[in-house]
């Protein structure tokens, strides 16, 4: 499904991202649901569901019969084990290009900060047409681009944290266009990342402290071999790019409206 299946599945993605995935947490999935008219009757799929994390989320808050969809084995095990008592939360492998869905079957289609990662976001976009119901809802969370990405800024780590790979404003929401959705909400909610960055960087503080990275660790990320120096120097060039306004954070809820004729 993606390039990052393995960085997501690592202890130290989990360190750092905390259980949220995304900027913004859950407060950005309660907003989504909003917009999209989660309720007890819904029936909705999260895509790179990772530990289940919203998928839970909408579960308990909103009584939603909710599919968590992910290729990580070992996510979605730990998932597993954490929800267990949720009856209305199923957990399985798939890829998002190739739903293991029926046409028109679902309400409600979440994809929280993934879609940058996917290898072709556009049949993605397409698989998530197909699947949903005529008037359901696409909810996307990523991050959007302003201005090119530096060189020095196309990373593993940057691809880790949805930047490398972002699209601008305008062709995310063309993408959404051309896919076939209507009814196009999009949102700029940027001080969700600057928030995580910050957040990151000092989970990162502690982890080092307690158990300074090795190269072994490093390596098993892909990252470059100068390790804690490089993840640092890195974290801080991203965050001086996103505060010159070089990349914001989009919400974006779309609507499958029945086609006339």
């Amino acid at each position: 499904m993606n390039c990052c299946t393995d960085l997501y599945q690592h202890p130290l993605t989990h360190h750092l991202l905390g259980d949220s995935f995304h900027p913004g947490g859950l407060e950005t999935t309660r907003s989504l649901a909003a917009q999209c008219l989660v309720n007890r009757t819904s029936k909705v799929l999260d895509i790179a569901t990772g530990r289940a994390t919203s998928a839970a989320f909408l579960v308990k808050q909103y009584g939603a019969q909710v599919l968590g969809l992910d290729l990580g084995m070992d996510n979605l095990q730990t998932a597993k084990q954490t929800h267990h008592s949720l009856t209305k939360l199923n957990l399985i492998t798939g890829d998002a290009m190739q739903l293991p869905f029926q046409n028109n079957s679902l309400d409600v289609v979440f994809c929280e900060c993934a879609l940058c990662t996917f290898d072709n976001r556009d049949a993605a976009m397409q698989e998530i047409y197909r699947v949903l119901k005529p008037g359901g809802f696409i909810a996307i969370s990523d991050i959007f681009l302003n201005q090119a990405l530096p060189i020095a800024l196309e990373t593993t780590l940057n691809r880790w944290l949805c930047v490398a790979g972002a699209l601008s404003r305008e062709t995310s929401i063309q993408k959404a266009e051309q896919a076939g959705f209507n009814q196009i909400h999009f949102e700029d909610r940027s001080a969700g990342i600057l928030a995580s960055i910050d957040s990151i960087k000092l989970r990162f503080e502690v982890l080092e402290s307690l158990t300074p990275l090795n190269l072994e660790v490093v390596d098993s990320l892909s990252l470059k071999a100068e390790g804690s120096i490089y993840i640092r120097n890195s974290l801080k060039q991203l965050a001086n790019f996103v505060e010159a306004g070089g990349a914001g954070y989009y919400t974006i809820s779309a609507r499958k409206l029945p086609r006339r004729g």
